[in-house]
């Protein structure tokens, strides 16, 4: 492959990451509004992220390990059609029943998209190092994650069907972008999908930085589905207009990107606890507005925090995870299961105690996890290994 041709590869995956986590996050910003205009429970919010967030988990490894078999663009392309076609029926949905129908496939066709895609981007040639390479797709689907709140919010508020017609042409316009991606052969033959991994065996220190990474990320992202699928019926209680809240989520997407941006300059931070540790608990101490107060300002500053955490543990299990080579594609599946999996349950468990107690507990659970899932991971790196300073 020339240079040229490298070039278009990287801006292609890139372009694509942004576009698909834009037009994803206007949908998933528009769909807990438009259930609560059917009539949606806090439940029944936190259930249709739920129902979304099982199929992905179930089918993330698969689709990552067949991606290996098969080649990425085999998978991702498919994926891109299905987003077409479900988009566009939820733009004529008319009852709660129809998005519990749709949210299943949904989560499949993110399943074939993602874990493809995170894997290419690892087989990316010319890049000077694998942090900065990360980086560079951080920062592409976080641009995509930033815009997408404000686009739902405005075109939610101007007709509620509009977002979900953005994301049917925009998933068209991605299936023709990554039909012109070129692929390498070596994809296409999958010498990886079988036999034992070829690369070396991580130390003790280095598989426990992983783990505690991958706890970061499910107790950030289990925290960051309660915000995502039950924080707005918190927001419409308070009389909270649509464009205020995606105002709000856009924060938690800028503050993530700016993470993303700083992490990428150094990789001085790979295999520290301070950092990856003291993050999260400004994270955790992020949720507090939404328990005490009914602040649009505090919501910020605390949505600030939110980001923050998240950018950290994702980046850090990401690095973490791609650090050893190998099958990425089945690696990539399995840290995108992790992160689905503490959305999901993030989402179900915090709709259940919403249901039931109150539309700020969910949020008191969530502070208390994330604390205790720092004291987990500080005892979980000290146990395999001295802490770097």
């Amino acid at each position: 492959m020339n240079n040229r041709e490298s070039i278009w590869r990287r801006k292609g995956l890139f372009g694509a990451a942004m576009l698909m986590e834009m037009s994803a996050g206007v949908v998933a910003f528009a769909i807990p509004l438009l259930a609560i205009e059917f009539g949606a429970s806090s439940f029944q919010l936190g259930s249709l992220g739920a129902l979304r967030g099982l199929a992905y988990v179930m089918l993330c490894l698969f689709f990552g390990r067949l991606s290996d078999r098969l080649g990425r663009n085999k998978i991702v392309l498919p994926a891109c059609g299905l987003l077409f076609v479900l988009y566009g029926i939820i733009t004529f949905s008319t009852s709660l029943l129809h998005l519990f129908i749709l949210m299943p496939f949904m989560g499949l066709a993110m399943s074939m998209f993602w874990p493809p895609v995170i894997a290419w981007v690892g087989e990316l040639p010319g890049a000077s190092s694998l942090g900065k390479t990360v980086r560079s797709f951080n920062l592409a689907w976080s641009i995509g994650a930033i815009v997408s709140a404000l686009i739902g919010g405005m075109l939610f508020q101007v007709y509620f069907r509009l977002p979900f017609i953005f994301s049917c042409v925009t998933s068209l316009f991605i299936l023709v972008l990554i039909s012109l991606v070129p692929v390498q052969s070596k994809e296409l033959i999958g010498e990886q999908s079988a036999g034992s991994p070829t690369y070396p065996p991580r130390s003790p220190l280095q598989q426990a930085y992983l783990y505690a990474a991958w706890a970061g990320l499910f107790i950030t992202f289990f925290a960051l589905g309660n915000v995502m699928n039950i924080f707005p019926k918190l927001a419409v209680e308070i009389g909270m207009q649509p464009v205020t809240l995606g105002l709000l989520i856009t924060i938690i997407m800028v503050s993530r990107s700016i993470t993303f941006f700083g992490l990428g300059q150094s990789d001085r931070w790979h295999y520290k606890a301070g950092p990856l540790i003291w993050i999260q608990i400004l994270g955790a101490l992020g949720l507090l507005p939404i328990i005490l107060s009914s602040s649009q300002i505090l919501f910020a500053l605390g949505f600030v925090g939110l980001g923050l955490a998240s950018g950290m543990t994702y980046a850090s299990s990401l690095v973490y995870c791609l650090d050893s080579g190998g099958a990425t594609g089945g690696k990539s599946g399995l840290f995108e299961a992790i992160l689905m999996t503490g959305f999901m349950s993030g989402s179900f468990i915090g709709g259940a105690i919403a249901q039931s107690f109150d539309l700020r507990a969910p949020y008191l659970i969530c502070f208390l996890l994330m604390i205790l899932v720092c004291l987990v991971e500080e005892w979980l790196i000290k146990f395999r290994g001295p802490v770097s300073p």
